[in-house]
């Protein structure tokens, strides 16, 4: 299986553009004046402070009710008495980066997104260049926090939709569409797989029977969180199983 992203042992030294890559010396965006670094203990603050925005209540269908966002900046006090974070630029600016990084993970998280594919669809989403073989140790937060409202996001793209604009740029495109489509196919149907899923559910500690029947149940019937679970590390996994279990997923 390609593993092409992964969700955890990622160290962060993120820009408020969600940028993991450092600042080089005497590029445009230095020149171009200062920028905030977001510290990863200020980035797990900030995903603390939306899940518990979440339990409270403030999440609805299309994202999160007016107001959370003064909500989000006194979290961030409380947690860095002397933190300069602001809702507008910085928590904003954050907010729209990680939505769109994880609409684009969700596109291309497929097995059957393989590097051909990977090379058109970076050309109708530049932003997406240098993500492929990056870590993401929020992605099962991002999960939560994202998932209702992601198609209102800058640019959201379907299986079906990521077909067809694919298939615009390659040279053969009924063989394309018939190939991605065969693979999709074969990925949401294969028994083998779905043993290999009981079998990694088996693995995490303190589960019961019938709790892994209910988890093996649930991602054999959801093509696209099976293709997720395999993608994380053994900790993640053990965070999605727990989800699932607790009916936040």
């Amino acid at each position: 299986m390609d593993a092409d992203f992964q969700s955890s042992g990622y160290v962060n030294n993120l820009e408020d553009d969600g940028s993991s890559r450092p600042k080089q010396r005497g590029s445009n965006k230095e020149r171009s004046g200062p920028r905030r670094t977001w510290t990863i203990v200020e980035e797990e603050a900030l995903i603390n402070g939306l899940k518990s925005l979440i339990t409270t209540g403030w999440k609805c269908d299309n994202g999160f009710r007016n107001g959370y966002l003064p909500q989000l900046e006194a979290h961030m006090k409380r947690a860095f008495l002397h933190s300069n974070i602001k809702a507008d630029p910085h928590i904003t600016s954050k907010l729209h980066v990680w939505k769109k990084q994880y609409s684009i993970l969700m596109t291309t998280i497929n097995p059957w997104f393989v590097s051909k594919a990977w090379e058109e669809f970076i050309k109708i989403e530049p932003s997406a260049r240098g993500m492929r073989y990056k870590s993401w140790p929020f992605f099962p937060e991002w999960s939560n926090i994202f998932d209702k409202d992601r198609a209102t996001g800058d640019r959201s793209w379907d299986p079906t939709q990521l077909v067809n604009i694919v298939s615009n740029f390659c040279e053969t495109t009924n063989n394309r569409i018939g190939s991605l489509t065969r693979a999709l196919e074969s990925e949401f149907g294969d028994p083998e797989k779905r043993d290999l899923v009981m079998d990694a559910v088996r693995e995490i500690p303190g589960l019961e029977e019938n709790e892994i029947l209910v988890v093996t149940s649930k991602l054999a019937h959801e093509p696209r969180d099976m293709n997720i679970f395999f993608k994380l590390g053994p900790e993640s996994k053990e965070k999605m199983v727990r989800l699932i279990l607790a009916g936040r997923l």
